[in-house]
C-alpha cells in the first residue's frame, strides 16, 4: 500500500510518501527496493543509514539520506507495533519527506 499525503510535523503540515507491505515475508531489503524505485523515479542518488527507531525492529531499521539530507526512513515493523495495531503478519514500511526530496532534485 503506497499514499502520498500531508503530515503534521511540528507546526506545519509537509508532504510525504509512505508505503508498507504486510506478508509472510515481509523484509527490510523489501522497503529498501521500494524507496529505490521512488529515488530512482526522482533521478535522486540516495544512501541508507542504520539507525533505531521504536516502531521498528533494532538492526532493521535506516535512515534515508540524499546528498547527507536526511528524506526519510524505512524499516521491518516491530512485533510490539504489529501487535498493537492487530496486524498477524510481518511488515516492512518506509516513510519519505516529498518536500525535501522534490527540493533535492529542483536545486
Amino acid at each position: 500500500i503506497f499514499e502520498a499525503g500531508e503530515v503534521v510535523r511540528g507546526t506545519r503540515n509537509r508532504a510525504f510518501l509512505s508505503g508498507v507491505s504486510i506478508h509472510p515475508r515481509a523484509s527490510f531489503t523489501e522497503a529498501k527496493s521500494d524507496v529505490q524505485s521512488v529515488m530512482q523515479a526522482l533521478g535522486l542518488q540516495c544512501d541508507v543509514s542504520g539507525i533505531e527507531h521504536g516502531a521498528f525492529i533494532p538492526g532493521r531499521c535506516a535512515q534515508v539520506l540524499c546528498s547527507g539530507t536526511p528524506v526519510g526512513i524505512l524499516g521491518e515493523v516491530s512485533p510490539v507495533t504489529l501487535t498493537a495495531f492487530g496486524l498477524g503478519y510481518p511488515a516492512a514500511a518506509f516513510e519519505l519527506d516529498l518536500e525535501t526530496l522534490l527540493g533535492l532534485r529542483s536545486g
